[in-house]
């Protein structure tokens, strides 16, 4: 697995996502320190932001998904990033 920074993923994004589209994973980094990985998904296993979210919270079913998630805040930060990247 390679190592991107959250620079260099911001740099050229295009390029990352195309390099994952074709099998190959990383790990991503802030200050030299692992905070995410990006790595293809099976089209199986797809899932909307809502339906990770009640994932997240072990439900699922989003409206069982009561209260604010109990996440990091690099966490909160990288759901963030992918989330602005799919739009």
């Amino acid at each position: 697995m390679e190592t991107i920074s959250v620079a260099q993923l911001r740099q050229n994004p295009t390029a990352a996502l195309d390099a994952v589209q074709q099998g190959e994973s990383f790990t991503v980094t802030k200050h030299q320190r692992p905070i995410a990985r990006l790595v293809p998904v099976d089209s199986g296993e797809a899932i909307s932001p809502a339906a990770a979210f009640a994932k997240k919270r072990g439900t699922t079913k989003l409206a069982d998904a009561v209260g604010p998630p109990r996440m990091t805040v690099e966490e909160t930060m990288a759901i963030l990033d992918e989330l602005r990247d799919e739009e």
